[in-house]
This record gives C-alpha cells, structure tokens and sequence, in this order.
C-alpha cells in the first residue's frame, strides 16, 4: 500500500535584538513523496560497535530520518555515490534522495554514552 511523506516547515536565521534588519535567510520547504513502503523503529544503542539499520523487504531508501536522545551518533549511508559516507547526527538528521537510493545504514554511538535511536526510512514509488 502506497504512502504519502509530507515534510514541511521554515528554517529561518535572524537577529535577536530588534534591529530593523530582517532574516538573514529564510527558507521554505513544502517537500512530498509518494512511498512504496517505510519502516520504523526505535532502539537504544548498548554498545559501542557500529549497528546496522535493517532494510526489512526492501533494498533500497529514499527517505531517512534520525533522532537522538541522550548522545550524539554517526550516520554512515552507502549508496552508488560513495560507501560508508558519514554523517554526525546530534540531535537528528534528515535525507530526502529522489534519484540516488541508499543501500545501507548504520550508527555509532559516542563510546559508553547510552543513545536511544529513533529511525524512519521509506522507498520513493
């Protein structure tokens, strides 16, 4: 059953004090895709070893997103652009990749710092 991914909101950079000046950027974003299948799952990483994200049924993602509690981790992706490609996720992560799937997951917590992982990951129809 098809799935429909809204992704929607304003990242904004501004001044605090009042100073007549507006942002100093503003973007908009109003992203949607149309899912064949997502998978989500929260986990608490134990241990210090790299932890791959199962894929379940599907070889390829589109969509990823990552939140973390309690510590920061590192995202690795693999796709046809580049193996084990790394990313720092403190507090999270999103990658939205319409015409290059990743093939692989995983994370790594900071050494001895109890992390709970939340991911959702989702195929583009």
């Amino acid at each position: 059953m098809a799935e429909k991914l809204q992704f929607v909101g304003l990242l904004e950079s501004a001044p605090f004090a009042a100073t007549g000046q507006g942002a100093k950027f503003t973007a908009n974003f109003d992203e949607r895709m149309t899912l064949d299948h997502s998978l989500a799952t929260s986990f608490e990483l134990d241990g210090d070893a790299p932890v791959s994200i199962p894929f379940g049924a599907l070889t390829e993602v589109n969509v990823i997103y990552v939140r973390t509690v309690g510590g920061k981790v590192r995202l690795r992706a693999t796709s046809a652009d580049g193996t084990a490609q790394a990313f720092p996720v403190d507090p999270y992560c999103v990658i939205l990749s319409a015409s290059v799937g990743i093939t692989a997951l995983d994370v790594t917590r900071v050494p001895a710092t109890p992390t709970v992982v939340t991911i959702l990951i989702g195929k583009k129809s």
